[in-house]
């Protein structure tokens, strides 16, 4: 079996326990000196923010929303390769953040009522067990989680309960306790709830979720996070906020991404070319596999997801049986060719970004043509 990057296998390891007890552990995978920037940047937030009201959140819980507008350590957490990696396995590619916020517990009050995160999106999207998933729901610890100070808790298999099927007393629970720096992360089909604190300090975790990238966000992102904004915020990050359009199709302007369109993300073409003169995206696929490939380079996780994409939609091109299908796969390919070029650009291969500039550049017709002689 081929050996997976670091990244890539703790994400293989983390979905395989998540579809089989919905809900997975990673254990500090983040320094916990972000966790004490974090909660110092959210402190002024939090200092004002009232327990929350609603009987269903237990009367112990304060909440900070909006986060990544208030903390450069949660935009940090944000951007961690390990979630991308993951989202991937369980959502598809291309996910949307769909909110962000602060939860500090403090003593008394009764335990939250158990529920499911996906109940948002229900029934335009019915629960079906065991999925597919639309909605994955990450906790930061930043202090201890412990069954004693409110650790978060879950039923395990829930997830693959139909729907109509509700908690019961006698259910089996189990606590995420975990150190400062870990995250646990479930998916939105999955009974969860925070417990009760029963120690005189707070316990405090920041929470990310993430919904299929075709699908609307709790949060409205792009007016949360302006242009100006998001240009200085990692590649990952600007395109979970939606600075990506979805397969290029949903989300874009005028058939280019956001991003793209506004110049905040690297590409090889002006703004006012970068769409009806780019190389080939077959070029692309192969420039880019022969590179790592003659120099026997592990593919960085980003780039190998943007090429896997790339790939399907190029064989997809090279199968389709009509002009029209062609054509629009076209676009689709266009679009995810730009979108790896511009995650190589981000990195630090330098020499495989001049390569990428050498490509011969291809109009859409020409490349569409070209490619229709090529195939009969």
């Amino acid at each position: 079996m081929e050996a997976l990057e670091p990244t890539a296998a703790l994400a293989r390891e983390a979905a395989a326990h998540l579809n089989e007890h919905g809900y997975a552990i990673l254990d500090r995978i983040a320094d916990p000196a972000i966790m004490d920037r974090l909660q110092a940047e959210v402190k002024p937030w939090a200092d004002r923010a009232e327990r929350l009201q609603l009987k269903f959140f237990g009367g112990g819980l304060r909440k900070v929303e909006s986060v990544l507008t208030k903390s450069r350590a949660f935009v940090t957490l944000l951007a961690h390769p390990v979630l991308h990696a993951l989202n991937e396995r369980i959502l598809g590619p291309e996910s949307l953040l769909n909110g962000s916020s602060v939860f500090i517990l403090e003593q008394g009050g009764r335990e939250q009522t158990i529920h499911t995160d996906g109940a948002i999106y229900e029934p335009m999207l019915p629960r079906t067990p065991g999925g597919p998933h639309f909605l994955l729901v990450y906790m930061w610890a930043v202090t201890d989680f412990t069954q004693e100070n409110g650790a978060t808790r879950v039923i395990p298999g829930s997830h693959l309960w139909p729907a109509g099927r509700h908690p019961r007393p006698d259910d089996p629970v189990e606590y995420l306790e975990m150190k400062k720096g870990s995250v646990a992360v479930w998916l939105g089909s999955t009974f969860h709830a925070a417990s009760s604190n029963h120690t005189p300090a707070a316990r405090i975790g920041t929470q990310m979720g993430f919904n299929c990238g075709w699908l609307r966000p709790h949060e409205a992102n792009l007016l949360l996070v302006p242009p100006l904004v998001a240009r200085d915020m990692p590649l990952a990050v600007q395109e979970v906020l939606g600075y990506r359009a979805y397969r290029g199709m949903l989300g874009c302007i005028e058939q280019q991404s956001p991003g793209e369109w506004l110049g905040i993300q690297a590409s090889l073409g002006s703004k006012s070319n970068q769409v009806a003169a780019t190389p080939d995206p077959f070029d692309v696929e192969a420039c880019t596999r022969d590179y790592f490939a003659s120099r026997a380079l592990p593919i960085p996780s980003d780039v190998q997801s943007e090429l896997d994409q790339l790939a399907a939609t190029n064989a997809a091109r090279a199968a389709a049986s009509s002009e029209d299908d062609r054509e629009v796969l076209e676009v689709v390919a266009r679009s995810q060719s730009r979108h790896l070029v511009s995650h190589v650009l981000a990195g630090e291969d330098a020499a495989l970004a001049d390569a990428l500039r050498q490509l011969p550049i291809a109009t859409a017709e020409t490349a569409t043509h070209s490619h229709a002689r090529e195939t009969r």
